[in-house]
């Protein structure tokens, strides 16, 4: 039915582009429903009928640059999201879509400056931080990143992937407790983390707390396609359970691991 109303609409737009050929919002309408239903090159060339018409408007420019993100475009997205700059100033979003652009390019730097300017344009978008965090681990400064994440969890306290990001980070700088108190977190938010279980069973290991460590590998192994590797944790369920003397058990993780790896 959505499909159907969206087909509607197209051929509306049609011909109403026959009757007011340089009338830029009906290029722009169509767009939208184009990107909406993902068809991105009809999309990206009716945005950029819209500019033809009418060169001065930010808005075609933006959602052409989205349309280009999803084809991978990060050099027409970034000409467009400065396009949009340049026309609307004080527009935070289309600053933050240019640092995911330019952190995907490695151009942590440029990342790092535009997401200040939209953090300063809008203080409580913790998408914002998140994307300057990422752009600082790129860039090696962990501790920045932190920084960063700590006022995203400030802004929202229900992510888990906020928390599992600031415990890699915290892991990183070497940080054991409070990478392993974020990990808990996380699953604790969303109890199905696989690579939050992961990642603290590891840490776990390192810490020596085996048992600690086979409980965290069995709930990955029982969770259901949630998460990918289960190959890999019967196999650091199988080394755990070496270490604290389970042969028997050992033995019969490692042969589901070599079950459940392809051949």
């Amino acid at each position: 039915m959505v499909e159907r109303r969206q087909t509607g609409a197209l051929t509306d737009y049609g011909e109403a582009t026959k009757l007011n050929p340089n009338d830029w919002v009906i290029y722009y309408n169509r767009a939208e429903t184009e990107a909406s239903d993902r068809k991105y090159p009809a999309a990206i060339a009716d945005f950029g009928r819209a500019i033809m018409v009418s060169t001065n408007v930010a808005l075609p420019y933006f959602y052409r640059g989205l349309a280009e993100e999803n084809m991978g475009d990060q050099n027409g997205a970034i000409a467009d999201f400065t396009k949009t700059i340049e026309l609307k100033p004080n527009f935070s979003d289309v600053y933050d879509c240019r640092a995911r652009m330019e952190a995907v390019k490695g151009d942590w730097n440029d990342s790092v400056a535009d997401c200040n300017v939209a953090i300063k344009l809008n203080p409580k978008e913790r998408a914002t931080f998140i994307h300057r965090a990422n752009a600082k681990e790129l860039g090696g400064d962990w501790a920045g990143a932190i920084a960063d994440l700590d006022q995203a969890i400030a802004l929202n306290t229900r992510v888990p992937d906020s928390y599992y990001s600031r415990g890699l980070a915290n892991e990183t700088l070497g940080d054991r407790a409070g990478a392993m108190a974020d990990y808990s977190k996380a699953i604790a938010i969303e109890p199905d983390f696989g690579n939050a279980y992961n990642s603290r069973a590891n840490l776990e290991r390192v810490n020596g707390d085996w048992k600690a460590a086979i409980a965290d590998y069995t709930a990955i192994i029982g969770m259901d396609a949630v998460y990918g590797n289960k190959a890999q944790a019967y196999i650091n369920r199988a080394q755990a359970r070496e270490i604290i003397g389970d042969r028997e058990g050992a033995q019969a993780d490692f042969a589901k691991a070599a079950e459940l790896k392809p051949k």
